[in-house]
């Protein structure tokens, strides 16, 4: 089977937790790095399940500290992210993530000897486009150099780094283990984040404040951000990471879906403004991202 049904299906899981999200952190807990801790907290319970079902070992020790640094980091890019989006308008910076592909590809290249068809390139290239497309809503101030954009880069150079890293491993170790074995270090690396005085503060503050039904929202959010992280490395088992993470755009097709159908049907939960301009904006890149897989695919 090829690996684009299951990026597919991960960015659809995705998705739905990004609405999740928006919605813990528009009416009940006002800060995505705390919604973050506590989902990652939550994770320790599946993740407790899931050992003695699938009878999970220690991997290869010479792998071990690969699958760490690639949780590291991806932590590591998280909380870049989140520092971002305090210090610049959303609308500013997700657009310049599109540079996380574009590291892989390089890095794969360089790393893994990962060589792609001219139509996949191709393919790549247009994902990208569409997904610059779909997230863009001014120019303005886009590629301005300064602290926002280098903190851009450096969270697409650990992302990319963490992604590759993971591919690397998923040669030699089974499928199985290695998402485990990122689970537990993505657990553990994320505990330090609790040091800071400022966070524990938040932490704590928002512990006492949210009740049962908080609380079960926060595992469904969990357990359907697990299953989407689930798919989305089986992918990675079996197909390139290159086209993988430009594929990874597909993602915005499904949250402007959603937005949508919330907004009009639904708008006490999401609402958000579509104007002409944006709704057409939006199709084009959804129209681009489509034709990129389907290169990718079909060529």
């Amino acid at each position: 089977m090829s690996w684009i049904y299951f990026v597919i299906l991960a960015t659809f899981m995705w998705s739905i937790t990004n609405i999740i999200d928006k919605y813990l952190v528009d009416k009940r807990i006002k800060s995505p790095l705390i919604v973050f801790i506590f989902m990652r907290i939550i994770s320790i319970i599946p993740v407790i399940i899931l050992i003695p079902i699938l009878n999970i070992g220690v991997p290869n020790l010479y792998f071990l500290p690969f699958i760490f640094v690639s949780a590291v980091l991806m932590t590591l890019g998280i909380i870049i992210y989140y520092k971002i989006v305090e210090i610049e308008e959303i609308s500013v910076s997700i657009p310049l993530f599109q540079f996380i592909p574009i590291f892989t590809l390089l890095m794969a290249f360089s790393l893994l000897g990962e060589r792609l068809a001219s139509m996949d390139y191709l393919g790549f290239l247009i994902l990208i486009l569409g997904g610059f497309v779909i997230s863009i809503k001014r120019v303005s101030g886009l590629f301005r150099i300064g602290k926002v954009f280098w903190f851009v880069i450096l969270a697409s150079l650990v992302f990319s780094a963490s992604y590759v890293i993971i591919k690397f491993v998923l040669n030699y170790v089974n499928y199985w283990e290695t998402l485990i074995w990122v689970w537990i270090f993505g657990i553990f690396t994320t505990m330090p984040i609790l040091f800071s005085g400022k966070i524990r503060g938040k932490f704590k503050y928002y512990y006492s404040k949210i009740n049962r039904n908080d609380w079960g929202i926060l595992f469904t959010n969990t357990i359907i951000s697990i299953l989407g992280s689930a798919s989305y490395y089986f992918a990675i088992n079996i197909g390139p990471i290159s086209p993988i993470q430009a594929s990874e755009n597909i993602q915005m097709i499904f949250v402007f879906i959603f937005a949508l159908l919330l907004t009009r049907f639904y708008p006490h939960i999401l609402k958000e403004r579509f104007d002409i301009r944006a709704l057409m904006q939006k199709i084009l890149g959804m129209i681009l991202i489509i034709i990129g897989v389907l290169l990718i695919q079909l060529f």
